[in-house]
């Protein structure tokens, strides 16, 4: 799946955008992100809004670190959907794709 950059604005503020994560760079670290998830063992889906703390790509898969202390981290292939900044209210969570981790 490929999302395009595209950003959610409320009258003259910018809310969020949602962009994909290769598009992601060190001017990041520190931006809250939001990003769906499927976890197949447990037959569930989990919203992820944490800061992010590092990033690192290696042959079109970026890993995310994020949360207190990067004490988590995911793998996402390249064209996989991220909000940068989401709003408080979790109104955009319905509109936000599922990421398939690797």
């Amino acid at each position: 799946m490929r999302v395009r950059r595209d950003e959610v604005v409320v009258g003259n503020m910018k809310t969020s955008t949602l962009d994909v994560v290769e598009n992601l760079n060190a001017k990041n670290i520190g931006d809250m992100i939001r990003f769906r998830q499927w976890v197949p063992g447990l037959e569930i889906e989990i919203v992820v809004t944490a800061e992010l703390r590092q990033i690192s790509a290696v042959r079109e898969q970026v890993t995310l670190a994020y949360g207190l202390g990067a004490e988590r981290a995911i793998t996402l292939p390249f064209g996989s959907p991220i909000l940068l900044n989401p709003d408080d209210s979790y109104g955009d969570v319905e509109t936000l794709p599922q990421v398939e981790a690797r």
